[in-house]
């Protein structure tokens, strides 16, 4: 259910500064995976600035790390309606944050998202092809 005057959509298929331009308008970037691959999305958000709300399991909580906001991952057994009214409070609460709430949160998604910057993870994956050529065969 929304409240009058909500908006949901639903797009795909957007170009690299249309995306760039929908999260960095968004208050808050929401996404309940139960499964990634990687999560570039969180990545993507945490860079353009947008605090970001996703789920409490990997790979989601290792991309995230300390920048994002955590919900608790659904079970099969619980009621979806009685998870969704918890993420919904906590959306709310993320809503309500207070300006420098608001932009110290984007400050440190900003600097966590730098780690997965395309020079930076050459360097961690060339860092682990020395570590195994050095590393004499028994």
């Amino acid at each position: 259910e929304l409240p009058a005057g909500a908006d949901v959509r639903f797009v795909q298929g957007l170009d690299s500064p249309t995306l760039k331009a929908a999260y960095a308008t968004a208050r808050v970037f929401l996404f309940p995976s139960l499964a990634e691959g990687f999560g570039w999305p969180i990545i993507e958000a945490q860079a353009c600035g947008t605090v970001v709300l996703t789920t409490d399991d990997a790979p989601m909580n290792e991309i995230g790390g300390p920048a994002a906001s955590y919900l608790r991952r659904l079970t099969t057994a619980e009621p979806v309606d009685a998870w969704a009214s918890e993420g919904a409070r906590q959306l709310a609460s993320m809503l309500a944050w207070t300006p420098e709430q608001r932009q110290a949160r984007v400050q440190q998604g900003l600097e966590w998202a730098k780690r997965f910057e395309a020079d930076h993870a050459i360097e961690g994956y060339l860092a682990v092809y020395r570590k195994v050529l050095d590393t004499p065969v028994a």
